[in-house]
């Protein structure tokens, strides 16, 4: 005869019935999240910026490079249009010009390592830019045009690479302007969010000053014209000599020689009282982080 079952008891060990956060606690959750973002955006921000940082003074680097190669083969900085062509303010029409405006001495680089300029008989201000030539090399000057020679490129000017990426019908265009005075002839740019020009100061050779007046009235190695094309956009105020350019460079002594404020401070050799940086050779120049030239993140060199 079978035992009948009994019932199973009712456990005394019944899960408890799950709780909801409370308001407080939803509060707090939220706040511990909000405090861990305010620290790590930060943070990666930094490393991005320090990473494109890397990045641009890698370019530069190749640029010198390039530029020093250029010198062992020509004994002169690259550039085929003279120094003196850029020492006045743009004005129409302006001489040397290009395709929408006036040619700036950082184009004049592009065109000296990697072609772009095909130079006429009478010299280098007759020629024209032929955006075909881009890339294929610098041609040197002759004055018959059929023994004028191509020299490689000595910099990779490769659309997307080194310079503006190639508009919709893969012309270099207005992706190169980035002034209001500017040419569309493509410059080389730099590494950071907002990718500015590197630009390219060739020094007078043999001229002793900085600036005129600097350490006593003078010819100069550089010209700040020489970048103004790159300062008239109409919401910059890159290198404004009243604003933040004084702010970040302002009056400091080497020795016992005093570097003014602004130019004189930003172009002067950092140790050695009256001696421009890149003496007798050029100074590049990237805006650095904040895309803004003259202000202390800039990158420069040397």
């Amino acid at each position: 005869m079978r035992t009948p079952t009994r019932p199973t008891p009712p456990s005394r060990f019944r899960h408890p019935r799950r709780r909801a956060f409370t308001m407080v606690e939803l509060l707090v959750v939220i706040g511990i999240i909000v405090i861990l973002m305010s620290i790590l955006i930060p943070a990666v921000g930094r490393v991005q910026i320090q990473a494109r940082t890397a990045d641009s003074r890698n370019q530069i680097s190749k640029i010198s490079a390039a530029l020093e190669n250029y010198f062992k083969d020509f004994h002169g900085y690259p550039g085929p249009i003279p120094n003196s062509e850029f020492d006045s303010p743009p004005k129409p029409p302006p001489p040397p010009s290009a395709p929408g405006g006036q040619l700036t001495m950082t184009e004049n680089m592009v065109l000296g390592v990697a072609g772009g300029w095909d130079i006429g008989a009478g010299g280098s201000l007759n020629g024209q830019y032929v955006e075909a030539s881009v890339g294929k090399g610098p041609v040197s000057f002759h004055p018959n045009p059929t023994k004028q020679k191509r020299s490689p490129p000595y910099i990779d000017p490769t659309p997307g690479q080194l310079t503006p990426v190639a508009n919709a019908n893969n012309q270099w265009g207005a992706n190169g302007k980035t002034g209001q005075t500017d040419s569309e002839i493509p410059e080389f740019l730099d590494k950071f969010q907002d990718p500015r020009p590197i630009l390219y100061m060739r020094a007078n050779i043999g001229a002793s000053n900085i600036l005129p007046g600097f350490p006593s009235a003078g010819a100069a190695q550089y010209d700040p014209l020489w970048v103004g094309p790159y300062a008239d956009t109409v919401n910059r105020k890159d290198f404004d000599t009243a604003g933040k350019f004084t702010t970040d460079y302002p009056q400091r002594n080497v020795g016992s020689t005093t570097l003014q404020a602004g130019w004189q401070s930003y172009l002067g050799h950092q140790s050695i009282p009256g001696v421009p940086r890149g003496q007798n050779t050029y100074i590049l120049i990237s805006a650095g982080a904040d895309g803004i030239y003259g202000t202390k993140d800039d990158l420069i060199y040397p």
